[in-house]
């Protein structure tokens, strides 16, 4: 938490987050895989191609016959999209 002194104020900050813990563990899979099902198939499909078929940004945009700067674009809307539905899932 930062303090009013625009400092970070450690004795009031949570743990750490661990960057290599995946996102189904801290939220729910189901809650990953309804929020992913929900989004428009423009931004699902990146997704799907880059995270769960290990493709590179360039292979997802050869693949979808995109320019890669528009594959860039539609995965961050889609986790921009895809965290805000997490952040207002009821966790269980």
């Amino acid at each position: 938490m930062w303090s009013r002194s625009g400092h970070l104020d450690r004795s009031r900050a949570g743990p750490p987050a661990n960057p290599e813990e995946p996102a189904s563990t801290l939220v729910g899979e189901r809650d990953v895989a309804r929020a992913l099902v929900a989004l428009p198939v423009e931004q699902r499909q990146p997704l799907v191609l880059a995270y769960y078929r290990g493709m590179s940004c360039d292979e997802v945009a050869q693949t979808l016959s995109l320019d890669v700067t528009v594959v860039i674009g539609r995965l961050h809307d889609g986790l921009t999209t895809m965290a805000r539905t997490l952040h207002q899932a009821p966790t269980g």
